[in-house]
């Protein structure tokens, strides 16, 4: 049965792919096959995001490298990495703390990281390692 693409054309890129196959009666591929053709992204859920297969990865490449070969934004990985207590590939060695060491002791590390755009556990070994020079009299 062919599908008349005039009907389902304004839904690509708008719905998954496996949704739009439903509704127009064909598989999938011809879907994707036909949003490749339109030069259309895929949506990408959450939820449609198999982690099993891709959490191994989390902390080994930088998110946005991972985000690409899963198909989904860079934020999407971060909030995974990030709710899985993975430390980023790329944190803390880029991260400027001369701009953030004065609010190591006023805010959570959990908000902090938020703020800097890194994981918790990089926030607190920041704070641990400049109390410990602390004691020991380096600034």
């Amino acid at each position: 049965m062919a599908v008349d693409w005039g009907k389902f054309d304004h839904l690509i890129g708008k719905f998954s792919d496996n949704k739009i196959a439903k509704l127009a009666g064909c598989s999938a591929a011809a879907v994707r096959n036909r949003r490749l053709k339109l030069e259309r992204a895929p949506v990408q859920k959450k939820a449609d995001i198999n982690w099993r297969i891709w959490d191994t990865e989390l902390g080994k490449a930088d998110d946005e490298a991972i985000a690409e070969k899963i198909g989904c934004d860079r934020s999407t990985v971060t909030a995974r990495r990030n709710a899985l207590n993975i430390p980023s590939y790329n944190a803390p060695e880029y991260i400027d703390w001369a701009k953030w060491d004065k609010l190591l002791g006023v805010e959570e590390d959990a908000i902090l990281a938020r703020l800097i755009g890194c994981h918790a556990s990089s926030v607190s070994a920041r704070r641990e390692k400049l109390e410990q020079n602390w004691k020991w009299g380096k600034r």
